[in-house]
This record gives C-alpha cells, sequence and structure tokens, in this order.
C-alpha cells in the first residue's frame, strides 16, 4: 500500500493533509469503466509499447484507464529495454479525461485524488530508464497534451493537434503539465498558451519545440524509432540518466560527476572494443 502524505494544504473546505491512500483511489477510479490501456514489448529488439484505447472517445481517459496506465508504469519500471513508445488506437493519441467519468467525480475530493493520482504516474512515466516517445496523432488535448509533454521526445503526424485546453473547460493542468511547459517552451511562451487554450498544429508545436519530430507516415515514424533502437540499452539508459543529472540543477561540478561514473562504466567494455573493431561511426 502506497501513501503519500500532504500538509497544509486545503481546497474549498477540502483538507490535504492526511496520507494519499494510493490502494483506496486504484479502487475507486476502477468504478469508472471504458477502454483500455494496454502494454506490448519486445525484449528482443528492447521496444515497447503503450497503447490508449477507447474507441468512440478519442482514447479519452477513464478512470479504469488511469488504473491500467499505473500497472504499464509499474511494469516498466523494472524492464530492461530502450524504448518505450505511448500512442493511441483509432488515429488519435488522447483527448484528456472522458467528460462522461469527469462529470461524476466533479468534486473538489476527488479531484485531488485524481491530481495526486495521475501526477505520480506521469512523473514515474517520465523517470523510467529507457526513452519514451510520444507518438502523437489526431488530436492531443487536455489531460492528452500533459501525457504526451510527459514523453522524453513528442513525435507529431502532420496532420495532428496539440493544446492545453483545459482554461476552456475551467480549470488547470492538474498532472503536472504546467511544470512541463515552462520546461519546454519557457515562461512567456506557456503563459501565452496556457491563457489562450491555444490548439497548435504539427509545424507550430515543433516551431516551439513541444514537438520533437514531425512524420508524415508510418514509415518515417518507424523508421525514426529504429534509429533509438541502434545502440545498446545500457548506453541509451545511461544517455538519459546524464541528461536528466544535468537538468536536475546539480552544479557544473557534480554535472561532471555524474557524467564520469557513467561513462567509465563503458569505456574499454566489451561494447567499446567491439565497437573499435567494427568502426560504426564511418558507417
Amino acid at each position: 500500500m502506497v501513501f503519500v502524505v500532504l500538509r497544509g494544504c486545503t481546497t474549498r473546505g477540502f483538507s490535504q493533509s492526511k496520507p494519499f491512500d494510493w490502494d483506496a483511489a486504484r479502487a475507486h477510479f476502477s468504478r469508472f469503466p471504458g477502454g483500455a490501456v494496454t502494454l506490448k514489448s519486445d525484449d528482443a529488439r528492447g521496444l515497447a509499447t503503450i497503447e490508449l484505447n477507447h474507441p468512440g472517445k478519442k482514447n479519452a481517459l477513464s478512470g479504469k484507464m488511469m488504473v491500467d496506465l499505473d500497472d504499464c508504469v509499474r511494469k516498466l519500471e523494472s524492464w530492461n529495454g530502450s524504448v518505450i513508445v505511448v500512442t493511441g488506437a483509432n488515429g488519435d493519441f488522447c483527448t484528456g479525461g472522458d467528460l462522461e467519468f469527469v462529470k461524476k467525480t466533479a468534486t473538489p475530493e476527488d479531484g485531488f485524488t485524481m491530481c495526486t493520482f495521475m501526477g505520480n504516474i506521469l512523473i514515474r512515466l517520465r523517470r523510467l530508464p529507457a526513452i519514451t516517445v510520444a507518438k502523437g496523432d489526431g488530436y492531443i488535448l487536455g489531460g492528452g497534451s500533459e501525457l504526451f509533454s510527459s514523453c522524453d521526445i513528442r513525435a507529431m503526424n502532420l496532420s495532428a493537434k496539440v493544446g492545453f485546453v483545459q482554461g476552456r473547460l475551467g480549470v488547470t493542468p492538474g498532472w503536472g503539465g504546467t511544470a512541463r511547459m515552462v520546461e519546454i517552451l519557457g515562461r512567456s511562451k506557456a503563459i501565452e498558451l496556457l491563457a489562450t487554450a491555444s490548439v497548435l498544429d504539427a509545424t507550430a508545436a515543433k516551431n516551439v519545440a513541444l514537438a520533437t519530430f514531425v512524420y508524415k507516415t508510418e514509415e518515417e515514424f518507424t523508421q525514426y524509432v529504429s534509429s533509438l533502437l541502434r545502440n545498446k540499452p545500457d548506453v541509451v539508459k545511461v544517455s538519459k540518466h546524464i541528461v536528466d543529472g544535468i537538468l536536475s540543477g546539480s552544479s557544473l561540478e557534480e554535472c561532471l560527476k555524474i557524467e564520469r561514473e557513467d561513462f567509465i562504466k563503458f569505456w574499454g567494455g566489451k561494447a567499446h572494443l567491439e565497437a573499435l573493431t567494427s568502426k560504426p561511426k564511418h558507417k
């Protein structure tokens, strides 16, 4: 059982000082069915796929789907592959919370529970050792944009649309999306997009770095993912670890120490010596 202790906050008379009961939250959200989030892994290639599938709802998240996502992330925390693709079925990524589910949970208590639950899941998704790649097809809206921005690399189909549109529903991002917007976009652009609740096409999203890569066809996306799978899983994971160490706000000396410690794990190792023989830099 997981408890998260939060002190000193109240919302419209609702106290947030008691421990957060993770199992109770899972049981509560499991009561709201619809759709599924599934995990498939190709261990030989080091590639896993999380797929959101809610037919007729553009993959909007039900309570049960949130619990499914928690299950997927738990499994991937001990997985040894290189790349995780987060995708949606039927031509869309995700349009946030399913409105029917949201209507049934529109109370401060449920809002706090959902915010804590999904916020924790997306933090853990971000901290997975493997590289996460969002495959942004169709609509990427609201909570879907928060899931999208939680991934290390954010790919968008040329015809896709992305927007932090929570303001249109009279709320703000609650799953960590605001912090990630500031990190990715910078202060001014984050404020602008939150205030206007704008929806961006892939080109505009790429121009402000919200999208990392834009693709026109499935083949282009597949080739891009394949390029991330070229190196050994340990090298890929350590590369992410070094970058995260630098972004943690450590001093330059501390960052160099992290980089040095990771570097010497590989220098002179089997993969390094094999690469020196095959000369992959020249291929």
